[in-house]
């Protein structure tokens, strides 16, 4: 299996164009600004066909991040973390949502610096995972994994996780739909882990 190349989403590719002059243009361009990012769904589609014509995966689907969704692609969607709600809901949503349709699904990566878009994300229809990475001085994710699931509506999310965070916790993961990247420090580590997941549930 291949991994995909991840696809910044059109606003993600807006920011890396304007630079941080992409967070006063919502308020000062508001309108070049949609056209703009409209411009970047076909380019963005063109972009990410190209890429998978050039893949042989023999299971079929889309392997990215060393996980499998049944089709679609990788979406980069950090900019959004930086924005309200409201402004992704104008200015993101509609647009990675037409990349998504196009696409047939999604797996969408952004941090835990976005928690206040987590429902926002898991609207998104046709979006089979949301990956959270967990960023510095901010809340991981994982360790209020019950009210995550109530923000994603149990839609299914990928975590970076310790063992330790794994032990604690495995009552309200084994309620959920996540996929755990555990950072262990040996492979006998890694069993023990995998070994009380399996227990557990």
């Amino acid at each position: 299996m291949v991994n995909a190349y991840p696809n910044p989403s059109p606003l993600d590719i807006v920011n890396l164009l304007r630079g941080n002059e992409l967070f006063t243009d919502f308020f000062d361009y508001p309108e070049k600004l949609k056209f703009l990012l409209s411009e970047t769904v076909p380019a963005i589609v063109h972009n990410a066909r190209r890429i998978n014509d050039a893949l042989w995966n023999p299971w079929g689907g889309t392997f990215l991040f060393n996980k499998w969704i049944p089709e679609g692609l990788l979406i980069l969607e950090d900019a959004a973390d930086l924005c309200s709600p409201s402004v992704y809901e104008e200015f993101g949503k509609p647009y990675t949502q037409e990349v998504i349709r196009q696409m047939g699904g999604a797996y969408l990566h952004h941090h835990s610096l976005g928690a206040h878009q987590f429902a926002s994300m898991a609207s998104l229809e046709g979006l089979y995972v949301q990956q959270i990475s967990s960023d510095p001085n901010c809340a991981r994710p994982i360790r209020d994994f019950g009210s995550l699931m109530e923000k994603t509506g149990g839609r299914a999310v990928d975590l970076e996780c310790t063992p330790e965070e794994v032990y604690v916790n495995i009552d309200s993961l084994s309620k959920g739909k996540c996929i755990l990247w555990v950072e262990c420090a040996s492979v006998a580590e890694a069993q023990d882990v995998t070994d009380f997941v399996k227990r557990a549930i």
